[in-house]
């Protein structure tokens, strides 16, 4: 069983519960999980992110097949390192998402929470979210083997 409180009430959830997508006014806490939403995603990536890293992230094939899954159809690039500062915050939030999610998941083998994944994309590009959400589920837990 999972536990989750929504508007200060504890609900259990079958343990293979793996989204959850709550109802606008429904305040979702999600206990034990590392929590990753739009404020994280952008402060990671406008403040946190190296030069190195950024150069080394972005051009993975595992990187870039998880970019393509949201922006492959509209012919939109991971952003150069360069004009970082000046990209779409919907380009920037899924990037952090992408490098966040891997980290907690696959790095340390945590449980993750996506708060509003949706936030800061275009009706056009958050057709494609689910398949993004899909193909982050699938990644092997505590690194790859």
């Amino acid at each position: 069983m999972k536990t989750v409180v929504a508007n200060g009430q504890s609900i259990d959830l079958p343990a293979q519960a793996v989204c959850l997508i709550p109802r606008q006014g429904i305040h979702l806490e999600v206990p034990g999980y590392t929590e990753i939403n739009a404020e994280l995603t952008l402060d990671y990536m406008l403040r946190k992110v190296t030069f190195q890293k950024w150069y080394y992230i972005s051009r993975g094939p595992l990187f870039q097949d998880l970019f393509a899954c949201i922006f492959g159809d509209e012919g939109i690039a991971p952003p150069r390192w360069s004009n970082l500062q000046q990209t779409d915050r919907g380009v920037l939030h899924v990037c952090g998402l992408i490098i966040l999610y891997f980290e907690a998941v696959c790095e340390r083998g945590e449980d993750v929470f996506l708060r509003d994944p949706e936030t800061h994309l275009h009706p056009a590009s958050l057709v494609h979210l689910m398949g993004l959400i899909t193909k982050l589920q699938r990644l092997p837990k505590g690194g790859p083997r």
